[in-house]
């Protein structure tokens, strides 16, 4: 593809005859870089890809985009000056793969919590339908019938399109794409337009990258400028922001909640350990009953997002009912551990205080006995969470343990520290075990018959990453290893 095509639609200032030339790749990263690619340097949080414009020119790049302002430290030659190159990136992503978006139903959630539940319904809803409908999001990208573990929930513009490229070709019609609140801010989705942008919910998390809370709701927000002419907004009316996202909000738009009020509603009839039942009210009148066996209040509210995106789409109800009874269960989302134990074992990703108090709560309504909950919190992220979490922890558990999540280049201690600022030291109701894996086994070991363990924090992750190295790390397999090797007899808690 010329280079010239590559940016159609922006403006760039380069020499007329490097617009001409053919470009074999499109590419942000010197490492991966091929000779005839254009390689693109995006200014990060840590590093400045204009640092590695140079080694790319010596590795046979056909062309680099820099931003304006650097202009001054390069050669004219084989530069391409733009006011923005993230923005450049997101252009030349969308023309490489010829506008993959716009030739599928493009479905964008966003939101602290949730994301992955609704989308994994909302592919099944799809996917009943007729609609075979592909995922990008937290746990994994599917793009037909290939699954490419997750590096991040929202990948790179150019990832991004290139995944959508997958799934047209797979013979995909539709694709339901959790979006971050960073990639909104980085314009990593600057060029895909959405028939449907759903709102979740906001809660406290990314503040040691947004700041504070206002700029992180101004991040979500940003998915409701990128919603095409006849598309639509679903909004959590649930949520405390939903009066102010109502406002923002031109298209057509559609709530849901368990507020009574929502334009998608439920009468809620059972949430017990084997799932839930409720009836569906559509503009107030009783529409079909679900019965699901995921678990939880919240989950209610992530069905009933799945729903309102389902009924949005014209879908058939019968369809719906079907595609939400089908998911069983959700990788690393009140996830059961089942080994014939004489206690309950959950694993949760919950990493927010509102998050995990979700989950407490429920717990504390299923419960026979005493929640042993073990949990940490994320180095080089929010501080400010910690302390919460921690707060939330001890009042709706009866015995906690302080463990390392991923604490990266901080030190695990002062994590610790964080998270007991929240918590009442005197109690006696927690301890501290930094090595993740002892304080599964712990709390294991403690737990009695009829108890409950939840494992919060890591979820459906396989890694834990510490400060100079990622080490193999699955909760669950951790907890079915212990279990296995106990010596103490566990009869089952099924039936």
């Amino acid at each position: 593809m010329r280079l010239k095509d590559i940016f159609e639609g922006m403006s760039v200032t380069a020499d007329p005859a490097l617009l001409k030339t053919d470009i074999k790749s499109v590419t942000a990263n010197s490492k991966v870089l091929k000779r005839g690619d254009l390689f693109v340097a995006i200014e990060g949080t840590r590093v400045d890809g204009h640092e590695f414009v140079n080694e790319a020119l010596k590795k046979g790049a056909r062309a680099c985009v820099v931003n304006e302002s650097k202009i001054k430290s390069f050669k004219r030659g084989k530069i391409v000056t733009v006011r923005d190159t993230r923005k450049a990136l997101s252009v030349a992503a969308k023309n490489f793969y010829h506008s993959p978006a716009e030739k599928l139903k493009v479905i964008g959630i966003t939101g602290t919590n949730g994301k992955t539940t609704s989308a994994l319904l909302v592919e099944s809803i799809f996917n009943k339908s007729g609609m075979p409908c592909g995922v990008i999001g937290t746990i994994e990208y599917k793009t037909g019938n290939r699954r490419i573990a997750a590096e991040r929930t929202t990948p790179d513009a150019l990832s991004l399109n290139a995944l959508l490229d997958k799934m047209l070709k797979s013979g995909l019609k539709a694709a339901v794409m959790e979006v971050s609140s960073h990639a909104l801010d980085q314009k990593r989705v600057d060029d895909i337009f959405f028939d449907v942008a759903l709102f979740t919910n906001l809660t406290r998390e990314h503040l040691d990258y947004h700041g504070n809370l206002e700029t992180y709701f101004k991040s979500k927000a940003k998915i409701f400028s990128r919603i095409k002419a006849r598309g639509i907004a679903i909004i959590n009316n649930d949520d405390n922001n939903a009066k102010r996202i109502r406002e923002i909000v031109k298209c057509e738009r559609i709530t849901y909640g368990l507020d009574k009020d929502a334009d998608i509603a439920a009468r809620v009839k059972s949430t017990e350990p084997g799932g839930s039942s409720f009836d569906v009210k559509i503009q107030k009148k009783y529409a079909f009953c679900i019965n699901t066996k995921l678990v939880g209040l919240h989950n209610v509210s992530n069905i009933l997002a799945a729903i309102a995106v389902g009924i949005s789409q014209g879908i058939d109800k019968h369809a719906i009912k079907r595609g939400i009874e089908t998911v069983n269960s959700i990788r690393g989302r009140l996830e059961a551990v089942e080994k014939g134990q004489d206690f309950r074992i959950f694993i949760d990703y919950a990493h927010t205080h509102d998050a995990l108090e979700n989950v407490l709560k429920f717990l504390n309504h299923i419960k026979r006995r005493n929640i042993i909950t073990v949990f940490g919190c994320g180095g080089d992220r929010d501080r400010t969470k910690r302390p919460l979490m921690g707060q939330v922890a001890q009042k709706l558990s009866d015995f906690v343990i302080l463990t390392n999540d991923n604490p990266r280049n901080e030190d695990p201690k002062r994590i610790i520290r964080d998270v007991e600022g929240g918590m009442e030291r005197s109690s006696g109701n927690y301890i501290v075990a930094l090595d993740r894996k002892k304080a599964i086994e712990k709390a294991l070991k403690k737990a009695k018959k009829n108890d409950i363990v939840l494992i919060a924090g890591k979820g459906h992750e396989t890694e834990q990453v510490l400060a100079d190295r990622r080490i193999s790390f699955d909760d669950k397999k951790i907890a079915e290893g212990i279990l296995k090797t106990t010596e103490r007899p566990m009869p089952s808690l099924r039936g």
